[in-house]
């Protein structure tokens, strides 16, 4: 009757484990990098024009931001001007600045503006600034959304050292599941505890 016992609490110890190794150790180790902040619904395109300044602010969800990009267009690869893309915090000061070529740019594609992780970001106000100096012949556009007046752009940061991975998975986690249906998940939750309480002292 001990035997049985001990063989069903490992059972439901290795049930425990098993969960907690597939959602929460092996994406705290594996994934080193989230979305963060972002705009992807679009329903015009701007051309980038010279000596203009395309800019978008936004608040980083998370700290660690470590990339911002927009979605531009580039029909046939045919633009190869420069143009510079820059990252400024809530004081105006330029804390980050890529240079890049039309020829890098595709139809469409994303411009990646990957730096390293700014590590208190969370809730701090950012602007995206793009433009160029050279005289352009409309070849290159940026995707808007006229709704709200803004541009398409999206942000990730960094999931920083392991306690702070796994935080940030757990909390994910959490959110993700209670989001579907707390008063569910509760009675699902109760529900597998009863189970295994059942399966023990059966």
């Amino acid at each position: 009757m001990k035997k049985i016992l001990k063989i069903k609490i490992f059972f439901i110890f290795f049930e425990i484990l098993f969960i907690f190794v597939l959602f929460l150790l092996l994406p705290t180790i594996a994934i080193t990098s989230r979305a963060g902040t972002q705009n992807l619904e679009s329903d015009n395109l701007s051309p980038v024009l010279s000596n203009n300044t395309y800019t978008q602010t936004f608040t980083s969800s998370q700290n660690n931001l470590e990339s911002v990009s927009f979605l531009l267009k580039n029909p046939a690869n045919l633009n190869r001007q420069n143009f510079t893309l820059e990252l400024l915090d809530n004081n105006k000061n330029t804390i980050q600045k890529l240079d890049f070529n039309g020829f890098g740019i595709g139809d469409p594609s994303w411009i990646i503006f990957k730096f390293p992780p700014i590590q208190k970001s969370k809730n701090e106000t950012y602007k995206m600034k793009l433009f160029t100096n050279e005289s352009t012949d409309n070849h290159i556009s940026i995707y808007t959304n006229s709704k709200d007046n803004s541009y398409v752009f999206q942000t990730t940061h960094s999931t920083g050292n392991i306690y702070e991975s796994f935080k940030t998975n757990l909390d994910l986690q959490s959110q993700k599941y209670f989001l579907q249906n707390e008063l569910i998940s509760k009675i699902y939750l109760l529900l597998i505890f009863s189970l295994n309480i059942a399966f023990l002292f059966s």
